[in-house]
């Protein structure tokens, strides 16, 4: 109930960007939040647990989503295509599927079996060079000389047997 009331407050007072947000937040509407819904804990114990060795928590309050690498080793996201690079140890195959992931930061990455993947962010999508066919000369039909055996044959009269 209150989270929609955030989002009109917002709206009311004009606010648009992260910063803005943020800098209301700090004014009073936090004030007022806890105010209203702050209960006293019943032991003064934290029982929060420690993050774990080894987990990045920047790669799991993250956007990420699949993606599927183009013949190209190419990978699009949000209008950005991103081309994986060949020095890479583990090289994602085309047709396979990665995580794109874009941290609260702004970076982006693009991890493939738990390992993430060196890439370049195209600015447009390369032009692809198409070769010309291989032009095969003018043929004309075949035509037979006038000695061929086809054109030997002889076309006899048939010779009908005459009823008995």
């Amino acid at each position: 109930m209150y989270q929609d009331r955030l989002v009109k407050e917002m709206r009311l007072e004009g606010i648009r960007t992260r910063e803005e947000g943020n800098a209301f937040l700090e004014r009073g509407f936090l004030k007022d939040l806890n105010e209203r819904f702050a209960v006293a804990p019943h032991h003064d114990v934290d029982l929060h647990r420690p993050v774990p060795k080894g987990v990045d928590l920047r790669s799991i309050f993250c956007f990420e989503e699949t993606r599927v690498v183009d013949n190209d080793w190419t990978v699009r996201w949000n209008n950005r295509i991103f081309q994986i690079r060949k020095e890479n140890r583990v090289l994602p195959p085309a047709r396979k599927k990665v995580t794109v992931q874009e941290w609260l930061d702004g970076s982006m990455h693009i991890v493939y079996r738990r390992m993430e993947v060196a890439y370049t962010e195209l600015q447009r999508m390369p032009v692809k060079t198409v070769k010309p066919p291989r032009g095969r000369a003018q043929r004309t039909p075949y035509k037979p000389p006038p000695d061929h055996p086809y054109r030997q044959f002889k076309v006899r009269p048939l010779l009908v047997a005459s009823p008995r």
